[in-house]
């Protein structure tokens, strides 16, 4: 009798933690670094997107992320952007909410010499869009 009601209790615990977890949809961003356009990238002309896969604690801080691009200087800089943000903590205890950040990192406009600040737009928390206007080339 005493198994039987451990056992319904175990079976209850974890159908309720598989059950509590929360929605990317619910997820608010809190606080975030401005994302910046890699230097060395916008000098060698890189540009594209990144896709980069995080999990959320309960806590509201990025747990792990990994970034999935063209261009390892556009991964990096986007993976280092994206754990540095923290959202509004989860009601639930224990849950961990995975979601995916796009980073589209762009070269338009008219050519500079010098990296300007970038033009950036946010959807968060699912995607960024960075654009900066593209190196002149050396003489």
């Amino acid at each position: 009798m005493i198994h039987t009601r451990a056992a319904i209790l175990l079976l209850f615990l974890a159908t309720t933690v598989v059950a509590l977890s929360q929605s990317a949809a619910d997820l608010h961003v809190k606080h975030m670094v401005v994302p910046v356009y890699p230097r060395l990238a916008w000098f060698a002309q890189l540009q594209g997107t990144v896709n980069v896969d995080i999990e959320v604690g309960a806590d509201g801080k990025v747990r792990s992320a990994r970034a999935i691009g063209a261009y390892n200087l556009l991964d990096q800089a986007a993976e280092q952007n994206v754990r540095s943000w923290i959202f509004v903590p989860s009601n639930v205890v224990g849950s961990v909410t995975k979601l995916t950040v796009k980073y589209v990192y762009k070269l338009e406009g008219k050519k500079q010499h010098e990296l300007s600040a970038p033009e950036i737009t946010l959807d968060l928390p699912d995607a960024i869009t960075i654009v900066a206007p593209p190196p002149e080339p050396e003489p």
